[in-house]
C-alpha cells in the first residue's frame, strides 16, 4: 500500500493513506480520508461515482489474508501525481492548477475535479473554526463538508453528471452538449449556428483518450484534439471550448501511464487515430487538386474541404490527394467573398481529425461564375425575393437622402439670400 501511494500520488516521502478523522464512530477511523480519496468506495460516505482502487486492493492483499486481482482495479482520478503538498499539507496549499479543487468563489459553476460532472464551488459561514480548518483571511469561512476537512471543494449538482441522459443543459444556447458514458465536463461558451459566443458555462460534450496525455473531444459528430489549456474553435459554432489544463485529470495519467495500471502501458491508447497537419495549396477554387498531409491516413477515407472532395486518392498513410468539387458553395453571390472552410477526415473506424479553418475558397469572377450565380438564383427563389427586396430597399434610402440633401441645400441657399 505505501508503494501504491507513493506512486500514486508523486510523493516518495508518503508512508500511506490517512484514515478519516471526521463522523461518528462507524466513519471516523474505519474509512479512508474523504479529503485524500474523495470517491474511493471505502471513504466515510457514498459517492455518486464511487470506484474500488488499487489502495483499497493494496490494503486487503497486505493483510495477508487475500490474494487481489489488480486488473479489476478502478480508476481513482482524486490528488493522483499531485505531490506531497496534497498529502501533507491544508487544502490551501494544493497546486493551483487542479480544477474542481480547493475554491474561493461560492457558487460558482464549474466542473468537478473529474470533469464527470457540472457543479458549484461550495462554501459556508461558521463561528469557532478551528484553525486547523481556516483557509481563508476570513475566519468563519468553511468548506460545507466535514468529511473532506471542511476544505471548499466544487461539488456535483443532482442533475449535473455528463453520464446522466436525463441531465439537461441550463444555457439558453444550443451548446451541443452529449450525455452519454464517455461524456466529461468542459467550460464552453459554443452557440450553435451564431459567430459569437454565447453565454460561458459548463457543458457535457463525449470525449475519447486516444493516448495518457491526449484528449479528443466530439462535438457535432467529428472529433476535435484538445491541447491541454487550449481554447479551441467547433465547426458551425460560435464561441470556443476550453481543454483542461491537466488532461490526465479526464485520461488519468501518472507520467504517461495509467492510473491504477500495473502493465506501464494506457489501456485505451488508439496509436491509429488520424492525424491533420497540412493542406498545400491552401486556397482555390473549383478543380483544384489539394494535398492534404498528416499521418494514420486509411484506403476508403471521406475527406471534406467545406464539401466533400472529388477523386480522393489515399496515396499513403500520410498523404491524401483530391479535388475541390463544384457545388452551391461557389454558385451562391453570397460568397464572392473569400471564406474558411475547415479540413475533416473521417476514416471507415468513424475515427475523425479536424483542421479548424485551414483552406480558402476563393471564388473566381469569370463567365462561368455569373452563369453559376444565375442558375442558383433561379433555384433559389426566395434569396433571390431577399435580394431584389434588398437593392430595391437600398436604392430607396439612397434616393430618399438625395432627395432631403437637395433639400436641404435648397433651403440653404434661400437663407443667404
Amino acid at each position: 500500500m505505501k508503494a501504491w501511494a507513493q506512486r500514486y500520488y508523486g510523493c516518495p516521502t508518503v508512508l500511506g493513506v490517512e484514515l478519516e478523522n471526521q463522523g461518528g464512530s462507524g466513519t471516523a477511523l474505519s474509512h479512508w480520508e474523504k479529503r485524500t480519496t474523495m470517491n474511493e468506495y471505502m471513504t466515510g460516505t457514498a459517492s455518486r461515482n464511487p470506484v474500488f482502487s488499487e489502495l483499497t486492493l493494496s490494503l486487503l492483499e497486505d493483510t495477508g489474508w487475500y490474494k487481489a486481482n489488480f486488473s479489476l482495479a478502478g480508476q481513482l482520478l482524486w490528488g493522483q501525481g499531485m505531490g506531497c503538498e496534497f498529502t501533507n499539507q491544508g487544502c490551501n496549499n494544493w497546486p493551483t492548477d487542479y480544477n474542481g479543487y480547493f475554491c474561493t468563489d461560492n457558487n460558482k459553476d464549474g466542473c468537478t475535479s473529474d470533469y464527470q460532472a457540472k457543479g458549484e464551488c461550495q462554501i459556508s459561514s461558521a463561528t469557532n473554526v478551528p484553525t486547523m480548518y481556516q483557509y481563508f483571511s476570513d475566519p468563519t469561512l468553511i468548506g460545507s463538508y466535514d468529511l473532506p476537512d471542511y476544505c471548499p471543494l466544487t461539488w456535483g449538482y443532482s442533475n449535473g453528471w455528463c453520464f446522466d441522459s436525463g441531465a439537461a443543459t441550463k444555457s439558453i444556447f444550443n451548446m451541443g452538449e452529449t450525455f452519454s458514458a464517455n461524456s466529461r465536463c468542459f467550460s464552453s461558451s459554443l452557440a450553435k449556428d451564431l459567430i459569437v459566443a454565447g453565454t460561458t458555462a459548463a457543458a457535457c460534450y463525449e470525449t475519447y483518450c486516444t493516448g495518457p496525455d491526449e484528449l479528443r473531444v466530439k462535438i457535432g459528430g467529428y472529433y476535435y484534439l484538445c491541447p491541454a489549456g487550449a481554447n479551441i474553435k467547433i465547426i458551425d459554432f460560435g464561441g470556443t471550448l476550453s481543454c483542461p489544463r491537466r488532461v490526465e485529470q479526464i485520461c488519468g495519467s501518472i507520467n504517461g501511464t495509467l492510473a491504477g495500471s500495473t502493465s506501464g502501458t494506457y489501456p485505451g491508447a488508439d496509436p491509429g487515430w488520424p492525424v491533420f497537419t497540412a493542406i498545400s495549396p491552401n486556397k482555390g477554387n473549383i478543380g483544384l487538386r489539394v494535398n492534404i498531409t498528416g499521418k494514420n491516413f486509411l484506403a476508403g477515407s471521406q475527406v471534406i474541404v467545406g464539401d466533400p472532395l472529388d477523386d480522393v486518392v489515399v496515396v499513403s498513410s500520410t498523404l491524401i490527394t483530391g479535388v475541390i468539387p463544384s457545388s452551391d458553395r461557389f454558385k451562391n453571390p453570397a460568397n464572392i467573398i473569400e471564406q474558411a472552410v475547415s479540413v475533416i477526415i473521417v476514416d471507415p473506424k468513424g475515427r475523425s481529425t479536424v483542421g479548424y479553418d485551414t483552406f480558402t475558397i476563393k471564388v473566381t469572377i469569370n463567365k462561368t461564375f455569373f452563369k453559376n450565380a444565375a442558375e442558383y438564383l433561379k433555384d433559389k427563389w426566395f434569396v433571390t425575393t431577399a435580394i431584389v427586396v434588398a437593392i430595391v430597399l437600398t436604392c430607396l434610402c439612397c434616393g430618399y437622402c438625395c432627395y432631403r440633401q437637395k433639400g436641404k441645400a435648397r433651403e440653404a441657399g434661400t437663407e443667404r439670400a
